[in-house]
């Protein structure tokens, strides 16, 4: 017994998740209800299924929001394929809502990273990584299989977030366990013709806090990997529960319905024109449910440019300096290759023969040669990597943001994509833009208008994902934002 030990031991975690999935790991599916505050505005699973060799895991997801005449279904379907040690080899995700559709595929193999969008060439050869990343989709069950979902653990792991993703580092730390009690079974009520609970089941799950990008997420796990719920700082809650439960809320598909969430969700629109003004602003943030904020949620909005004390949320337009936590991070943007030839190109033209030291002036020439070379598209078929919108000269503001992006790390500068929104009366305005470090002081510029220093006015929320209304709604559900009157002095 003690050889065995020994043995143990010295295995490399691959080997353990190989044998611990073989024996533990079975093919099955986890449902949720979807809800913004105690309304369910949606249904989601997650399906395992074994492959020879490997996994995979399905997450399906719908969204209902409102439309003039009723309700619009929106869905994301997304499959990722794993070795037999849990490692990473392929994403496909695809996104659908009122007839327009969007497909993306990511794989990881040979030492890269490499990211397409359905009907075009993958941005470059792909990025170079060191060791294949980890998924949401597949964090669960490294947990549950190595023994991580003991108490008061903290650990780092590499990761692929978001769609379109990035990679950036996904810290967990575990917390209290309690006992999740859901429905596993439904059966019709005569009386009334609804669904109701036949049976409940019931799982010690462990609290899982998450940080990868944006607000962080609290995920409770049981021990064999499968998600028992997740609550968001201020997006959508997850409960599990029996799939036609699930899916029967979902049925109500009429005028009356689109009110009920038209009152119930703020209205996202994309930014349409530039916010002039070079004020600092202040946003005291409040969920719209009057719910309590979670401060360990929260913690992560204060990054770059921005700075969180209790709910009040500063932005700065000029250079800020650094606030020392972890959500300064640079993630690598597969879609924003500072390595690929056009845009090394594009630099060389932008800054010259010689290119100017002085980081102000290299910031705003290639500013001003985005605004000269595409053209702003907010259609659903334009541009949202940087090689695209050089090739194409057109481009949604992430396509223009990230072609940014790409050119100032090509340049020499540090810089990231900033996917969020502006307060925009009950609601909210989507956009993205870039911000620069310098030294550990960030700025942000707005390279879809041209602008140099990116308004107070524009939120980060995170670096990864897409600024399509309906998909930044779900990071905003439950989010309200009071702007505090203009001062010139913000704490």
């Amino acid at each position: 017994m003690a050889w065995m030990g020994a043995r143990r031991l010295t295995q490399t975690e691959a080997s353990v998740l190989s044998s611990e999935a073989a024996l533990r790991l079975a093919p099955g599916a986890t449902w949720f209800a979807l809800y913004s505050g105690e309304t369910q505005v949606g249904q989601a699973g997650i399906t395992v299924d074994t492959l020879s060799p490997g996994y995979q895991i399905l997450e399906t997801f719908a969204i209902e929001t409102p439309a003039d005449s009723g309700v619009l279904r929106a869905t994301l379907y997304r499959m990722t394929k794993v070795s037999p040690a849990l490692g990473v080899l392929s994403v496909v995700s695809r996104t659908a809502r009122e007839g327009v559709r969007t497909a993306w595929t990511a794989a990881f193999g040979d030492g890269r990273l490499s990211v397409a969008r359905e009907g075009t060439l993958a941005a470059d050869d792909g990025l170079p990584i060191a060791v294949a990343p980890t998924t949401t989709a597949i964090l669960p069950y490294r947990l549950a299989l190595t023994g991580g979902l003991a108490s008061d653990r903290h650990r780092t792991l590499p990761g692929y977030v978001g769609w379109p993703g990035t990679l950036m580092p996904i810290e967990m730390t575990t917390g209290r366990d309690s006992m999740a009690v859901f429905a596993d079974s439904a059966v019709l009520d005569p009386a009334s013709g609804q669904l109701v609970v036949a049976h409940q089941d019931s799982a010690r799950a462990r609290a899982v806090l998450i940080r990868a990008d944006g607000p962080a997420e609290r995920w409770w796990i049981d021990t064999r990997g499968h998600v028992a719920g997740i609550e968001t700082a201020f997006g959508l809650s997850w409960r599990r529960t029996d799939f036609d439960l699930a899916a029967s809320a979902l049925r109500n598909r009429t005028a009356s319905r689109a009110v009920r969430l038209r009152a119930l969700l703020p209205p996202v629109t994309r930014v349409a024109a530039p916010d002039t003004t070079t004020m600092p602003r202040r946003y005291v943030l409040s969920r719209r449910d009057g719910r309590p904020l979670d401060p360990a949620l929260l913690q992560p909005l204060s990054s770059g440019r921005q700075r969180l004390r209790g709910d009040t949320l500063s932005v700065t337009t000029d250079w800020t300096a650094p606030t020392g936590t972890r959500g300064d991070v640079l993630p690598r943007d597969p879609l924003a290759p500072d390595s690929l030839p056009a845009v090394r190109d594009f630099v060389a033209r932008a800054l010259g023969p010689t290119p100017p030291v002085d980081r102000e002036l290299r910031i705003g020439r290639l500013v001003a040669a985005i605004a000269t070379r595409v053209t702003l598209d907010t259609s659903t078929t334009a541009a949202v990597d940087a090689g695209a919108a050089l090739a194409t000269r057109r481009a949604q503001a992430e396509g223009m943001a990230r072609l940014f992006v790409a050119a100032a790390n090509a340049a020499g500068l540090e810089a990231r994509l900033a996917i969020g929104i502006r307060p925009d009366g009950d609601g909210f305005a989507s956009h993205a833009w870039a911000e620069v470090r310098d030294q550990g002081s960030w700025t942000a510029v707005d390279p879809a208008f041209g602008r140099r220093r990116a308004a107070a006015s524009l939120i980060r929320l995170g670096s990864s994902g897409s600024t399509e209304p309906w998909q930044l709604l779900i990071r905003v559900l439950q989010l309200r934002i009071t702007v505090v009157p203009d001062s010139q002095e913000v704490p």
